[in-house]
């Protein structure tokens, strides 16, 4: 009986191995797709454009996981595919560059209004800097106020630090900075 049991443990493992390389091997995409990428590129960027994904692959189901600070490990299979607006630290990974992304500075009216249109570089330090996350941020674009113009001193001090884009751009359209 034990050797008969061990025998179609075996199989069953065989045979799953195999349906799986057919899968494979199939030119139809199928199956889950765990895809990560930051919260304001993920939800303003790639969600409008999953569409067109799926539409192409109805066999796939998408799991997007949207987060600023979690990090899914792509060696341990945490998630198929990451997003991001910085390099990997993993040298064992795959990367194509995907898009440039552009980042301006930005203030409400009432803002500029109270106190005056930065001109140049030097400009901002005599205005309240809204900063991404930590200094060390792997997002580190984000938070170019911050640096701008300071080759030679240390940065601006934020005003406000969030480690979240949607809530920088609702506390621009506030007034904080």
């Amino acid at each position: 009986g034990h050797t008969l049991h061990r025998s179609t443990v075996d199989m069953a493992t065989a045979a799953q191995g195999a349906s799986a390389a057919l899968r494979d091997q199939q030119d139809v995409a199928q199956g889950e797709l765990i895809v990560t990428a930051p919260v304001a590129f993920g939800s303003t960027w790639l969600v409008p454009r999953l569409g067109e994904f799926v539409t192409q692959n109805p066999e796939m189901r998408v799991d997007l996981r949207l987060d600023d600070g979690e990090s899914y490990d792509l060696l341990k299979l945490e998630a198929e595919c990451a997003i991001r607006l910085w390099a990997a630290d993993k040298a064992d990974l795959i990367q194509r560059k995907l898009a440039t992304v552009a980042t301006n500075l930005y203030a409400s009216p009432e803002y500029i209004k109270a106190h005056g249109m930065p001109r140049t570089p030097r400009d901002l330090d005599n205005h309240r800097i809204i900063a991404y996350g930590a200094i060390d941020s792997p997002i580190t674009a984000m938070s170019f106020a911050e640096r701008v113009g300071r080759d030679d001193a240390g940065p601006r001090k934020a005003a406000l630090t969030v480690n979240n884009v949607p809530a920088m751009l609702r506390a621009v359209e506030a007034g904080l900075g």
